[in-house]
């Protein structure tokens, strides 16, 4: 199939063109790119570039276009009234921006560089074609058919990247089920990659997925990895996004699947350690008592560094950095200028010791139920007879500094560097 540039060759065009832009816009930009980059790496790069024949575009364009509406949602979002009720259409209308279709096509292709007509062959895919696939929260443009569009800045501004991108790989009907196996081999790749740079582990063999058969018995282990006296043994799932509550009933069944999975194969490989070995090469020490850790490890983040009943749930972006570096940066004021950070390990056997406590309380998060709140809000009615509807939201609480460096949580030992006081006093405001 034809081929287009991937997103990754527009980051530098994209870049320049908002470099003008106020910091507000430049952080809804690059944290809704990153995240989609992450998400973009647990599928095969063809997914993305491949032109999808009924539209006449890639993926990549396609998310290119939608980063540019996301920036361009929240400029909208601005103009809004500041008193939100809506009494009648007139006042809902000043909510819902109607823009110029060519005006926005010729807008987004000068900001990227992109031709005109992969820009409008974009924004057809991004727009709700009122059928049973199509979903106004992955379609959030209503084309009028007349020049004219509707951009709905709540769907675009507040959408679940994750359900997005999948949402559109199914409607560019690829196989979404060959994700797993994608995924599988990511995990792999990383951990491996993470390992064998690091300075500190000298004593391991590395992550490998492998069908074992003994008398009669068959286990298709996902990851399976030594590290000194530890046997990981893991279930690798690819979760599709969690972003309501039957999606999230989903994700427990999947979970409680993996956790059965995971503890079968392990006493699998603990019954049959020394066949394992011997398949994959690896040295048997007589003397050395293994300790199996059954882990599953999950794609979409959900119950990720917490337990699953009573098995570790982590992924791929927990494990990379543990074997990747010793420091988990907390506060930082550039890429590698950290003036808060938790000490993981200091040697290869502080790092074995450590590897089940990381998994268990991984430093990355420090907030827990003490951290978030109910908020009650009130929808906008028409009249006094309309019905009167309050939904209630899970929301962050404020935290200050004091309440981040010295959370409860947190099991390894913080350090802070020597300017610490002074640079917080220094700081408008902290992401």
């Amino acid at each position: 199939m034809p081929k287009s540039s991937g997103l990754r060759e527009k980051r530098k065009i994209v870049s320049g063109k908002l470099g003008g832009t106020d910091k507000e816009i430049q952080l809804i930009f690059y944290s809704a790119y990153m995240l989609a980059m992450d998400i973009r790496e647990k599928f095969p790069e063809y997914y993305f570039t491949d032109i999808i024949n009924d539209y006449k575009v890639c993926l990549d364009d396609v998310l290119a276009v939608f980063l540019q509406l996301k920036t361009l949602a929240a400029y909208m979002s601005r103009r809004f009234p500041e008193d939100d009720s809506a009494r009648n259409v007139k006042k809902l209308n000043e909510f819902c921006p109607v823009v110029k279709k060519q005006e926005l096509i010729l807008a987004i292709s000068k900001s990227l560089d992109m031709d005109t007509s992969r820009v409008s062959n974009s924004l057809k895919f991004l727009s709700f074609d009122d059928v049973n696939s199509s979903d106004l929260w992955c379609h959030p443009i209503v084309d009028f058919g007349n020049g004219e569009m509707i951009l709905l800045t709540c769907a675009i501004s507040d959408s679940t990247m994750d359900r997005l991108i999948e949402h559109w790989l199914i409607k560019a009907r690829e196989e979404i089920k060959e994700k797993g196996f994608s995924y599988e081999g990511l995990v792999i790749d990383v951990v491996s990659d993470a390992i064998e740079t690091s300075s500190v582990f000298c004593d391991y063999n590395k992550p490998v997925s492998k069908t074992f058969k003994i008398n009669g018995i068959e286990e298709e282990i996902d990851f399976l990895m030594r590290i000194s006296g530890i046997i990981v043994v893991a279930e690798c799932k690819s979760v599709v996004a969690t972003d309501s509550s039957i999606s999230y009933w989903r994700t427990k069944n999947i979970l409680q699947d993996a956790e059965d999975q995971v503890k079968r194969k392990s006493q699998f490989v603990e019954s049959n350690i020394n066949y394992i070995f011997s398949t994959l090469g690896w040295n048997y020490d007589p003397e050395q008592k293994y300790t199996i850790v059954p882990l599953i490890i999950t794609s979409n983040k959900i119950h990720s560094g917490f337990k699953y009943n009573d098995t570790y749930v982590s992924d791929e972006v927990f494990l990379k950095k543990y074997f990747n570096s010793n420091i988990v940066p907390l506060l930082s004021v550039g890429v590698d200028d950290h003036i808060a950070w938790f000490k993981l390990y200091e040697d290869e056997s502080e790092a074995i010791k450590n590897f089940t406590l990381y998994l268990d309380t991984p430093p990355q998060f420090g907030r827990d139920k003490s951290n978030f709140e109910h908020k009650t809000t009130k929808n906008p009615y028409f009249n006094e007879d309309s019905y009167k509807i309050m939904y209630s939201r899970l929301t962050m609480k404020e935290v200050s500094i004091e309440d981040i460096v010295n959370h409860e949580r947190f099991k390894f030992p913080l350090l802070k560097s020597d300017n610490f006081d002074q640079v917080i006093s220094e700081m408008d405001f902290i992401i």
